[in-house]
Parts: C-alpha cells; structure tokens; sequence
C-alpha cells in the first residue's frame, strides 16, 4: 500500500459478510478515532450490496500518526461492527 499523507484524498472500503438485505441498513458508517484521541464517524454507503465505502476528502486526515476505523451497520435495531483498522498518516516536509 501506498503512503498516505495530512491532507491526502483516501477511498475507504470494507467488504460486508452479513446475511440479508443491506439496503434495509438504517445506519451505514465507518466511525475513527484519530492520533490525538478525537473521534468522530463518516457516514458511508452501500456498493453492490457487499461492500461499504467513503471517499474521505483532503483536509480531513489534518493530523499525523496512527488513524483507527471501523465498520458499523445497524440494520432493524441490531448493531454490528467490523473489525478494527489502521492507517498511518504520514507528516509532510518541505
């Protein structure tokens, strides 16, 4: 994988191994912590009824270190997460 530095424009996909009807999810996002503990979450979509995705845009990944995200679907009140994953965000020079 290629680097990813502060400002960078990153695409964010996690494939979705729950049974059933995707598009009857009420809530589809990837929730972050980023390096100084803030948290947060993008609200993503469904894509071809297996994968969720969202195109993070520049000036959001705005601090260096260790980006954690993850996976959450509610779907008829049940919650489910998927794992956790990491992305180091790298500073820039010059």
């Amino acid at each position: 994988m290629e680097k990813i530095y502060l400002n960078d424009t990153l695409k964010i996909i996690a494939e979705i191994t729950l049974e059933g009807d995707m598009t009857a999810a009420s809530v589809v996002r990837f929730n972050y912590t980023d390096p100084d503990a803030a948290s947060g979450f993008f609200e993503a979509t469904i894509v071809d009824k297996r994968f969720m995705e969202y195109t993070i845009l520049a000036d959001v990944l705005d601090v260096a270190g260790t980006w954690s995200f993850q996976a959450y679907i509610e779907i008829d009140s049940k919650k489910y997460h998927g794992d956790t994953f990491y992305i180091e965000v790298n500073q820039l020079y010059g």
